[in-house]
C-alpha cells in the first residue's frame, strides 16, 4: 500500500484489513500528509511512543485512511531535539492530537505558536459569548 506521489518502503501489516507501515523522514512526514489529503484520504489517528530506552528517540505515528486501506507512518524524533513538523494546517483535527503529544511526551510540534493563538482566541470568544449571554 502506498501514498501516490511518495516513494515509501512500506511493509504490509498482518490482518484482515489492508494496512501498511512505513518509516519516513521529516520531509516525507509533511509531504505524505499533503498527498493523502489531496487524494481524498483522512487522518485517522496521531500518537507517539517513547523509545529512548531502546534507541534514544521518540516516535510519532500517523494513521491515514486512504482508498487502498490504512497507511501508518512512523517518524523518528531525536530525544535531544524533541520537535516535529506539524500537519495541523493540512488536517486541522491533528492540532489536538499534537497537543496531547506535547502534554504527555514533551514533543513539540513546530506549529505550537498557532496552537497557542487558537486557544487564546477561543477563550476570548467564549468569555465574550458569556458576557453577551448575561447582558
Amino acid at each position: 500500500m502506498a501514498i501516490a506521489g511518495l516513494n515509501l518502503d512500506a511493509r504490509r501489516l498482518a490482518g484482515a484489513a489492508p494496512a501498511s507501515l512505513a518509516r519516513v523522514d521529516r520531509s516525507q512526514w509533511h509531504r505524505a500528509a499533503r498527498l493523502v489529503r489531496e487524494g481524498g484520504g483522512r487522518l485517522v489517528a496521531l500518537w507517539g511512543s517513547d523509545n529512548r530506552d531502546r534507541n534514544g528517540t521518540f516516535s510519532i505515528h500517523a494513521a491515514y485512511g486512504t482508498a487502498s486501506g490504512l497507511v501508518v507512518l512512523e517518524l523518528a524524533v531525536p530525544a535531544a531535539a524533541p520537535a516535529y513538523p506539524s500537519i495541523a494546517e493540512i488536517f486541522p483535527a491533528a492540532l489536538r492530537m499534537q497537543r496531547a503529544l506535547d502534554d504527555l511526551l514533551g514533543l513539540e510540534h513546530l506549529d505550537r505558536v498557532r496552537m497557542v493563538r487558537a486557544v487564546v482566541n477561543l477563550e476570548a470568544r467564549s468569555r465574550q459569548e458569556n458576557r453577551d449571554a448575561g447582558a
